[in-house]
C-alpha cells in the first residue's frame, strides 16, 4: 500500500507514514525507498527524496549510494529554498555533511563526497570563509584526484572541481592565514588548469602588490594622496616620515632629499598622471 501511495504525488505523505511503519516490524522493507527515492530526487523533488532516503539506510543491505543521494537531496533542497530566497535553514546542511561523511569514511576515494563535504562547510562558514571550514575537505577532494586517483582528474568535471577548489584553498591562505607565498601556489594550479581563469589573474596581481617592493599604480595613488596632505609652506615639497624611497618612483616625483635616516623631503610635478 505504502509504495503504491509514494506512486502517487498527492499521497506522498500517506505512503511514507505506511511505509515507515511496515519498516519498523521489519527492515528490509526499506529497500523499496531506494528506488522510490531516486524517482523522486530524478523529478527534483529533493525535500521528498530526503525522506525516503532517510528511511531506506534502515535497510540492513543498503546500497552506499544510498548515501550519496541522501546527501544530495539534503544539499539541493537547501539550495532550492536559498534560490527562492526562503531562508532555509542549516539543518540541512548539517544532515547532507553526515550523509556525506558517511560516505567518505566507508568509501575514501569518493573524491565527490569530499568535494560536497567542502563546498556544504563553506557555506556553514559564511561569504567570508572566516574559519577556513572547508579546508581539510577540499584538500582531501584534491588529494584523491591528484594523488590517489590521478587517471580522474582530467575529465572536465573534475577538471572544473580542481579550479573550485585551488580557488577556495588559495583564497584562504591569502585572506585568513595571509600566506601570500602558498595563495599564489594554489592560484597558479588554477591557471595551469584555466589559463584565462580572470579570477586567479587578478588574485595573483593583488598579491604582488604585497609582496614585492613595485606596487602598482592604485598603491601610488594612496601614497601620493598622504603626501599631498603633507604640504611645506612653498606648496611644491612634500614630507612623510620613515617611508622608503623604493615606494616613490614612477609617481611624478621630480626630486628626493633626505633629511635624515628617517625623513625624506620629495619634489612633485602636480599635473602627473597617475592613471
Amino acid at each position: 500500500l505504502g509504495r503504491a501511495q509514494m506512486k502517487d504525488t498527492t499521497q506522498l505523505t500517506e505512503g511514507m507514514v505506511n511505509i515507515t511503519k511496515a519498516v519498523a516490524m521489519d527492515s528490509t522493507n526499506a529497500a523499496v525507498m531506494s528506488e522510490i527515492g531516486s524517482a523522486l530526487y530524478k523529478t527534483k523533488k529533493y525535500s521528498d527524496a530526503a525522506k525516503a532516503y532517510e528511511v531506506s539506510i534502515k535497510n540492513p543491505e543498503r546500497l552506499i549510494m544510498d548515501y550519496w543521494y541522501l546527501g544530495s537531496s539534503y544539499y539541493f533542497d537547501y539550495a532550492a529554498q536559498k534560490n527562492a530566497n526562503l531562508n532555509p535553514p542549516n539543518d540541512l546542511l548539517v544532515k547532507a555533511d553526515s550523509a556525506f561523511s558517511y560516505l567518505a569514511q566507508r568509501s575514501p576515494t569518493t573524491y565527490a563526497a569530499w568535494q560536497y563535504r567542502g563546498r556544504i562547510n563553506r557555506l556553514l562558514d559564511g561569504a567570508e570563509d572566516a574559519k577556513g571550514l572547508a579546508v581539510p575537505y577540499f584538500e582531501k577532494y584534491v588529494n584523491v584526484l591528484t594523488v590517489e586517483k590521478p587517471e580522474e582528474a582530467t575529465k572536465p568535471t573534475n577538471v572544473r572541481g580542481l579550479v573550485e577548489a585551488y580557488t577556495y584553498l588559495g583564497s584562504v591562505a591569502a585572506r585568513r592565514d595571509g600566506n601570500n607565498t602558498k595563495a599564489k601556489e594554489y592560484f597558479d594550479k588554477v591557471l595551469a588548469l584555466d589559463p584565462n581563469n580572470t579570477t586567479a589573474q587578478q588574485a595573483i596581481k593583488a598579491i604582488k602588490i604585497y609582496s614585492t617592493e613595485e606596487p602598482p599604480n592604485f598603491v601610488w595613488r594612496l601614497l601620493f594622496i598622504y603626501l599631498c596632505t603633507r604640504i611645506t609652506e612653498n606648496g611644491s615639497t612634500k614630507h612623510c616620515s620613515k617611508l622608503p624611497t623604493h615606494y616613490l618612483s614612477n609617481v611624478g616625483c621630480t626630486g628626493i632629499r633626505r633629511i635624515n635616516d628617517d625623513h625624506y623631503a620629495f619634489s612633485w610635478a602636480e599635473t602627473q598622471d597617475l592613471r
